[in-house]
């Protein structure tokens, strides 16, 4: 039986999620489901907490609590949607995956660190970046802020558009949207500080787990693209990941920063500031230069035509399933 999107040959949600995504963004008076996937999380953690149960045990069952929660209510709209109309169906459908996916806000993002920078100088840089990432920023120079920025484009490529769009055309628009709840979960409460280093374990694992597979595509993915827009040879890129993706202490996201310093010819990673302490991580081909503010402009390049031709490929795909 196939998944619930593919069923009848339907892959097109999947084709107007993307022009959706890519016309309209995620406009901030629009209501989405990561709010209400934020707010639950909020709600039920204090519940979970008072279990008398090792802290690890009552974060897998409030991290499975979520992402059932998240799955049975959107199956159980979706099939209501059906049982309605097949429009509607595949409206609802598209809508969930376009919310599931996050690509053009955040090339908007990236690209308005760059604007900041250019335009209102270090300070304005710093505040915009700040939108985007976890660490201290306000001792990051120049150079610093635009590593940050290009670091967080990568990171983000993957579980903010390829494991969505993965996810979506492998089961359908329902995994779509648990990857978000289980992604949701890491950015709450997968933390390693003393609230969450055991609380937070299951949410953490569930992520990397969850965007496995799509990370290591997204290399795939990114080699060519450098390759198309004419940046780097790909075989150069994916020596590059094999060399330097370790240096990162996530088994997913240094994959898609190394591709990204090695298809932009430029250093990334290195010491940060994270929450009031020095972390001295090793560069990312470290015998380029550092990155100047064209770099986010050619990263959102990279970001784009990575996120089209996977995109393309996961509707191919649902087309011939």
């Amino acid at each position: 039986m196939k998944p619930f999107l593919l069923e009848n040959g339907n892959a097109w949600p999947i084709l107007a999620a993307v022009t959706l995504d890519l016309l309209a963004g995620d406009p901030e008076y629009m209501p989405h489901m990561v709010r209400y996937m934020g707010l639950l999380i909020s709600r039920c953690e204090p519940a979970f907490r008072r279990l008398s149960l090792p802290p690890r045990i009552q974060g897998g069952l409030f991290a499975s609590a979520i992402v059932l929660i998240s799955c049975t209510t959107a199956w159980a709209a979706i099939s209501f949607c059906k049982y309605l109309s097949e429009p509607a169906y595949w409206l609802l459908s598209t809508f969930l995956i376009y919310q599931a996916v996050s690509l053009r806000c955040l090339a908007d993002e990236v690209k308005g660190v760059g604007t900041a920078l250019e335009e209102q100088g270090l300070e304005a840089g710093r505040l915009r970046l700040a939108r985007i990432v976890g660490r201290n920023v306000s001792s990051l120079d120049e150079k610093g802020i635009v590593m940050a920025a290009i670091e967080s484009c990568a990171e983000n490529l993957v579980d903010g558009v390829i494991s969505p769009f993965f996810y979506a055309a492998a089961a359908g628009p329902v995994a779509a949207v648990g990857f978000k709840a289980i992604s949701t979960l890491d950015s709450m409460v997968g933390y390693k500080n003393e609230r969450y280093m055991e609380f937070g374990t299951a949410s953490a694992r569930m992520d990397d787990i969850a965007n496995y597979i799509p990370a290591r595509l997204t290399v795939i993915f990114i080699a060519v693209s450098a390759w198309l827009l004419r940046m780097r040879d790909p075989f150069q890129v994916l020596r590059g990941v094999r060399q330097d993706a370790g240096k990162h202490a996530s088994p997913n996201s240094g994959l898609s920063e190394a591709a990204f310093a090695h298809s932009l010819g430029i250093r990334l990673f290195g010491p940060a500031n994270y929450h009031g302490k020095w972390v001295q991580r090793p560069y990312m081909n470290e015998d380029s230069g550092f990155p100047s503010t064209r770099h986010i402009d050619e990263a959102v390049k990279l970001l784009y035509l990575t996120s089209g031709l996977f995109a393309g490929s996961c509707f191919l795909m649902a087309v011939l399933y």
